[in-house]
């Protein structure tokens, strides 16, 4: 039989080395988890990186589609709203103002006021 005051220091030897096993698994999981987010952290910066780009692109883009829509005009529009011609499946006349359309026909029949072509 052992002495109480022999097996108490061997007792807390053993709890000593599981606790310490255990704050080494978390200490993985930590460190797995900042690297993770440190991958993420360049990710978002590299994908701000491109928004920024494909802002500056797309403001290019809309001041193109501004000039151009000066340069048509307001009578412009008002036709490119009604005459759009879909070849397949079958041919229709597409009016953006009523979203209507007519199979066959070479013009839309609009509601009466509905759209601004007419």
């Amino acid at each position: 039989m052992r002495a109480p005051c022999l097996a108490a220091p061997q007792g807390y030897k053993e709890l000593y080395s599981r606790k310490w096993a255990f704050t080494q698994e978390l200490a993985v999981s930590i460190d797995a988890g900042l690297q993770k987010m440190f991958e993420a952290k360049a990710d978002v910066n590299k994908m701000k990186a491109e928004l920024a780009v494909k802002n500056q692109e797309l403001a290019v883009a809309a001041k193109e589609a501004e000039a151009l829509l000066k340069q048509v005009g307001p009578k412009g529009m008002r036709a490119a709203c009604c005459f759009i011609i879909v070849k397949w499946p079958a041919e229709q006349v597409l009016c953006g103002g009523c979203a209507r359309t007519q199979p066959g026909a070479r013009r839309p029949v609009p509601r009466a006021g509905a759209c601004p072509g007419t």
